[in-house]
């Protein structure tokens, strides 16, 4: 899933040519961090979690599935399983008396024979960006998105082949880029109008999954749920 770059490292480039051949078993893509929805009532809670981040966590899977020239069928995408959170102190953040807005989601769903998981959530024990795809055998690559970005490649026994860092790559594309992909009628850095209606598409098959929103401890990862 990814296109070879002669900026990157000889040796991670050979080792992401071998994993283009391979067929995909999963993708996991996760965007969670510390910080609450403090200062953000008059949006967050008419929005939540998920309406908030599975078109920004859809796009940047589709946007890296571009460079590659590996395009993924989300026709095909059906959602397994759902949940909802909203952490302990989500109504004294926002000075309210009582919400169902989530401010955390997991999913579960498959494109095909490709396993999806997908999370997002406020308040949590750590912040991160990334997304991980693994193939049939094991071997895995993982994208780090976050400030330092970077690339690491691991085999099928979960050892790290190798790492670089993508700080000065730009894969996301700063807006300075994107306005020099415009004017160069260069579309290819950018998701498909197919691909926009496809995330609504998937964004209904979410939302209309039954689901109950139970409540978090603040500052745990994995999520811990409360009674």
């Amino acid at each position: 899933m990814f296109k070879s770059s002669s900026i990157l490292p000889v040796e991670c480039v050979f080792e992401l040519a071998k994993l283009n051949q391979k067929i995909i078993k999963s993708i996991e893509i996760r965007a969670v961090e510390k910080i609450g929805v403090k200062g953000r009532a008059g949006y967050y809670d008419t929005i939540g979690a998920t309406k908030d981040m599975w078109q920004h966590l859809f796009s940047l899977t589709n946007l890296l599935a571009n460079y590659s020239g590996k395009k993924l069928s989300w026709t095909k995408f059906e959602v397994n399983n759902y949940q909802t959170g909203q952490y302990q102190t989500y109504l004294n953040d926002l000075k309210l008396k009582s919400s169902t807005t989530e401010s955390y989601f997991g999913l579960e769903g498959k494109i095909g024979d490709i396993l999806v998981k997908a999370e997002s959530g406020k308040k949590l024990g750590t912040k991160e960006t990334s997304i991980q795809v693994t193939y049939e055998d094991g071997s895995s690559i993982k994208w780090n998105i976050d400030k330092q970005k970077f690339l690491a490649i691991y085999n099928s026994d979960g050892q790290l082949i190798n790492s670089t860092s993508l700080s000065q790559q730009n894969l996301l594309n700063d807006h300075t880029n994107l306005f020099n992909y415009i004017l160069q009628e260069n579309p290819s850095r950018f998701v498909t109008n197919e691909q926009v209606i496809c995330s609504w598409l998937t964004f209904n098959k979410i939302k209309n999954f039954k689901t109950s929103l139970k409540k978090y401890k603040d500052g745990i990862y994995p999520v811990k749920w409360l009674d």
